[in-house]
């Protein structure tokens, strides 16, 4: 059910929630949260919410709305314990006032108008579930590497089905830069803490219940270091080996929360017939258990599963790189070889 709203709402410009993410990003924290200070969309909800973090990244969040004395609804909060990204951002979609709640990391900024062009594109078009922007990536020394933009040359926004979804399409999807109807967490179950996709999930309940919408122009510098969860690139090779592992467990996670919330969105009156979906779902869940259970086996056993994979990505049109290949196939030592030499020569390209 959608958030009553409240007195400072009108039809023309309904409350918004805006929620800074963070944990552990002092050196960037700043900057993030005066960024979602700066909106120029009112009446907005401003929610700087910590998850527990062991530096002073909170009392850096609690300097900046210290100084604050702008017009916006001001939260300041931290998490008792460490809740993760999943279980963080679930606490605090069940705090959020707004229609619409905007999502920001903490070591990222958001241009000043970007509620505002968000919010306009609900308004715009009301089967708009989850409206999201391209982003400008950048490094931690704030050099701008390229420019993610649309694959569309023209530069025209994007509206996605379910149908497209479901023939395999793939939606680049920036965490960072999207922006939710508050009823994709009202109408369903809570977001798994142990998923780490948070917007996997919720980019599949909005194409049950709606549209997905990405606006082409960047509303969000998104920077990229090696302390991102789901950053595989980054110089520790070991590293990469234990994160491909654990985002493979993940996937299953969010495989099994998607086929419960087809259920519940049948059981809503969302969507009649789940036939299609669920068969899709279901090749995409296989495929990441045995990807996981691939990488659980050591050398050579895993090797048997590499056709059922293959099979498995062509009918879910799922993921399998030659990097995960390559986890799988061969010995630890070699692929820890392989992936530092791809990591040096990157470097040096950079």
């Amino acid at each position: 059910m959608m958030n009553s709203p409240s007195s400072s709402e009108t039809d023309s410009a309904p409350l918004v929630t805006l929620a800074l993410f963070t944990y552990n990003q002092s050196q960037f924290v700043e900057q993030a949260a005066r960024s979602a200070l700066a909106q120029t969309y009112q009446p907005l909800q401003v929610i700087l919410s910590d998850d527990c973090s062991s530096d002073d990244t909170f009392e850096r969040l609690r300097g900046i709305a210290g100084a604050y004395q702008g017009p916006h609804e001001l939260v300041v909060r931290r998490n008792e314990s460490n809740l993760g990204l999943c279980g963080h951002v679930q606490a605090v979609a069940d705090l959020a006032g707004g229609r619409v709640l905007v999502v920001a990391a903490g070591d990222d900024y958001s241009e000043p108008d970007r509620v505002s062009k968000l919010v306009d594109r609900y308004r715009i078009d009301p089967k708009a579930r989850l409206v999201y922007s391209s982003v400008r990536t950048f490094h931690t020394d704030e050099d701008l590497l390229s420019s993610n933009e649309s694959a569309d040359s023209d530069g025209k926004l994007d509206v996605i089905t379910m149908a497209r979804y479901v023939a395999g399409e793939w939606f680049p999807v920036a965490g960072a830069s999207a922006s939710y109807d508050i009823r994709l967490f009202r109408e369903f179950a809570p977001i798994p803490p142990d998923a780490i996709y948070e917007d996997s999930i919720l980019l599949f309940r909005a194409l049950l219940s709606g549209d997905m919408v990405r606006l082409p122009e960047p509303l969000v510098s998104y920077r990229n270091h090696d302390g991102q969860v789901t950053n595989t690139h980054t110089a520790d090779v070991r590293v990469n080996l234990v994160k491909r592992r654990r985002l493979a467990e993940a996937a299953v996670r969010v495989a099994q929360q998607q086929l419960d919330d087809l259920l519940t969105a049948r059981n809503i009156g969302y969507v009649q017939s789940i036939y299609r979906t669920r068969v899709y779902l279901l090749r995409r869940y296989w495929f990441y258990a045995l990807q996981e259970m691939a990488y659980r086996w050591p050398w050579p056993l895993g090797i048997p599963l590499i056709p059922l994979l293959f099979i498995l990505r062509g009918r879910a049109r799922a993921s399998l790189g030659m990097r995960e290949l390559a986890s799988v196939v061969l010995p630890a030592s070699i692929v820890l070889r392989i992936l530092n030499w791809r990591t040096t020569q990157r470097e040096i390209a950079r």
